[in-house]
């Protein structure tokens, strides 16, 4: 069992979310004094609750009714911690939209496909008339990251993906 740093209720450990303070992927450390435990619920809200406050939006009428909807057991501590958490991510949003800081987005996945899958992958590729696996792959990653963020086309336009099959490693543009 955690008790959730924002709403201060008590949740199972299964559900529970590591939250940065200061997000890692604007420099914060990955370190125990720059983590808090959430629930799933608090993290969501944070995140979308903080990138509308750097777009300029009041959010306190927001929070106080999550705060109210969840049962919080200390109305006016889950409030304080909320708009502390929302409002130290949404400075790393504004920095970031500002070009103040620049945001290293490489980040390294593996996908590892048993053999019959890679086989699939590589029919699809050859029936939808493209190259290759790697080719195919990229295509459908950043199409779907077109239909879930339009609003970074131009910028998913420009990225270089590199897909690794098998031993090989080929940057793709």
């Amino acid at each position: 069992m955690f008790i959730c740093k924002a709403c201060n209720k008590q949740y199972d450990d299964i559900i529970k979310n590591i939250h940065h303070i200061h997000p890692i992927e604007y420099g914060g450390g990955d370190i125990q004094e720059n983590k808090v435990s959430l629930c799933p619920g608090c993290h969501q809200s944070i995140h979308y609750l903080a990138y509308k406050h750097a777009k300029g939006e009041a959010i306190q009428h927001t929070v106080m009714n999550y705060i109210k909807s969840i049962g919080c057991p200390d109305y006016k501590k889950g409030f304080e911690n909320m708009i502390h958490y929302i409002t130290t991510v949404s400075k790393y949003y504004v920095l970031v939209e500002q070009g103040v800081i620049y945001v290293d987005t490489e980040k390294r996945v593996s996908l590892h496909l048993s053999q019959p899958t890679k086989e699939l992958l590589k029919l699809a590729a050859r029936n939808s008339g493209q190259m290759g696996m790697e080719r195919y792959l990229q295509t459908l990653i950043l199409t779907e990251l077109k239909k879930q963020f339009p609003g970074l086309k131009d910028q998913l336009n420009k990225e270089i993906i590199s897909i690794n099959v098998g031993r090989k490693t080929r940057k793709v543009k």
